[in-house]
């Protein structure tokens, strides 16, 4: 693709066709500042939920497991909803990663409530500089990154069943430090993945129609890229 024609919303109703680089640069403009509006619900409704209502959501939601089953339920849900919205270019698309988004800030408020600040600063920190070095290998390098999806999708799926059997059956200080470790990797390569994904998307975009979903849709992946190292990040440091 080569020229983008009324891509920016900015300019109104503006007919005027403008260049290639400039349409990307505002595209993933938009997909990062989608990503950044979601982390930012979600930290305000983690703070206020650990402010205001830890003791009560672990009472009636995580300290039963029917309570965990329905709040992750939900959250395959949410992602559902947004994948049927972004199919047909629903202009709510981003009500529901806004919806997703307050729903993981109540999600992550038990790891918080017992997390030290310290260890959140700190893994905030390596969670952002990784994240920022591996997004930009994905937007600048051109990586072949064809056959990643069905390999990082299987080393996750796996990672996922061990984690529950690490957590139900046995628990070893070492093997949740090897997991937090290999989820970093991992999710390391999810991160260049998925903006390789969708420059490749933009590149065979044919118009604007479906850009916004798109962007929405990327702002969810690399959202939860970040989260997912986020996390492992405070399992790491937590374990010292």
């Amino acid at each position: 693709m080569k020229l983008i024609e009324d891509f920016s919303s900015e300019g109104g109703n503006m007919n005027q066709t403008i260049s290639y680089q400039t349409a990307r640069r505002l595209f993933f403009r938009r997909v990062y500042a989608f990503m950044a509006l979601a982390l930012a619900v979600t930290g305000v409704t983690t703070f206020l939920a650990v402010k205001f209502f830890a003791p009560v959501l672990e009472r009636l939601i995580f300290s039963s497991l029917v309570g965990i089953i329905v709040i992750v339920l939900a959250q395959f849900a949410l992602i559902f909803i947004i994948s049927r919205a972004v199919s047909k270019n629903s202009p709510i698309v981003l009500f529901w990663l806004m919806l997703f988004s307050i729903l993981e800030g109540i999600i992550l408020t038990p790891i918080m409530y017992y997390t030290s600040i310290s260890t959140i600063i700190l893994a905030l920190l390596s969670a952002s500089a990784l994240f920022i070095v591996m997004a930009i290998i994905g937007l600048v390098t051109k990586i072949d990154v064809s056959r990643w999806g069905i390999i990082l999708f299987g080393t996750t799926l796996a990672l996922i069943v061990v984690s529950l059997l690490q957590i139900f059956f046995f628990h070893s200080t070492v093997f949740q430090l090897i997991i937090s470790w290999v989820t970093v990797i991992i999710f390391s390569f999810w991160t260049i993945y998925d903006n390789r994904v969708l420059s490749n998307q933009f590149d065979s975009a044919q118009s604007y129609e479906g850009l916004y979903s798109l962007a929405v849709s990327g702002a969810l992946s690399l959202y939860l890229d970040f989260i997912n190292l986020f996390l492992s990040f405070i399992q790491i440091f937590d374990n010292r």
